[in-house]
C-alpha cells in the first residue's frame, strides 16, 4: 500500500492539472471568440486574428463543434473583407472537420456559407445552388434562426440579380422565422432589403419606416441601426 499511494497521488494530481488546463483553454476560446465577434463590424483583420485564436483553442480541447463556430465567424468576416479565396478554403476546412467528426447537423450550415462566398463574389447562380442544397436538407428543421438566415441570403441573391418578386418572397419568409425567434435585428435587416426592391416611393417609405420603428423599439444592433438610418437619410 505504501508503494501504491504515491502513484495514486500522482494520478490524481495529473487529472487535476488536465482539468485545470482544459478549463483555461475553454476560457481562452470564449475570450477569443467574443473578441472576434466584437471586432466583426469594426476591424476585419482583428476579427479574423481572434477567430483563428479561438479556432486554435477549440483544437486544443478537441471540440470540433467549437472549431466550426470559429470558422463560420472567420468565413463571414473574410467575405466582408472580400477575401473570397481564403473564405472558400476555410469552407473546405470546415467540410473536412464535419466529415471526420460526423457533424451531420453542420452540413447545411457549411453549404450556406459556401453559397454566401459565391454570392458575394458575384457568382450568384453558384450561390443559389448551395443555398437550395442547404434548404432542401433542412426542410423539416426546427432551427428557425438558421432558416431565417438562409432565406435572407436567398432574398439578397435574388435582389442582386434583379428578381425582385422572389427577393421579397424569401425576405418575408425570413421575417416570419425571425419573428418566431424574437430576432428584431433579422426582421429589420429583411425589411430594409424589401424596401430596396421597390421603385414606388410609398412602398420604399413604408418598409423603411416600419424597419426604423422596430429598430427603435427593440434596441437593434448599433451597426444594423446605423445602416438603416443611412438608408432613411438617402431616401429623404
Amino acid at each position: 500500500m505504501k508503494l501504491i499511494a504515491p502513484f495514486i497521488i500522482i494520478f490524481i494530481l495529473s487529472i487535476s492539472h488536465h482539468t485545470a488546463t482544459s478549463q483555461e483553454q475553454f476560457a481562452e476560446y470564449d475570450s477569443c471568440y467574443s473578441k472576434a465577434y466584437s471586432f466583426n463590424n469594426i476591424n476585419t483583420d482583428s476579427s479574423i486574428f481572434y477567430g483563428f485564436a479561438a479556432f486554435a483553442a477549440a483544437q486544443a480541447v478537441s471540440k470540433p463543434e467549437l472549431q466550426i463556430n470559429a470558422l463560420k465567424l472567420i468565413i463571414n468576416t473574410q467575405v466582408k473583407k472580400g477575401d473570397y479565396t481564403k473564405a472558400i478554403l476555410n469552407c473546405l476546412k470546415a467540410d473536412s472537420i464535419v466529415s471526420v467528426n460526423n457533424l451531420n447537423n453542420s452540413i447545411a450550415e457549411i453549404l450556406m456559407y459556401k453559397g454566401l462566398v459565391f454570392q458575394a463574389s458575384g457568382l450568384s447562380a453558384e450561390g443559389l445552388k448551395y443555398f437550395f442544397e442547404a434548404k432542401k436538407m433542412t426542410e423539416a428543421s426546427d432551427d428557425k434562426s438558421f432558416m431565417a438566415e438562409l432565406d435572407y441570403y436567398l432574398a439578397l441573391t435574388y435582389y442582386k440579380i434583379n428578381e425582385m418578386e422572389k427577393s421579397r418572397e424569401y425576405a418575408k419568409q425570413a421575417i416570419s422565422a425571425d419573428l418566431l425567434e424574437n430576432d428584431s435585428t433579422g426582421v429589420v435587416k429583411s425589411l430594409a432589403l424589401i424596401s430596396s426592391t421597390f421603385q414606388n416611393i410609398d412602398s420604399v417609405s413604408y418598409y423603411l419606416q416600419l424597419a426604423d420603428n422596430i429598430s427603435r423599439q427593440n434596441k437593434v444592433n448599433f451597426y444594423n441601426r446605423a445602416a438603416l438610418l443611412n438608408n432613411l437619410a438617402l431616401f429623404y
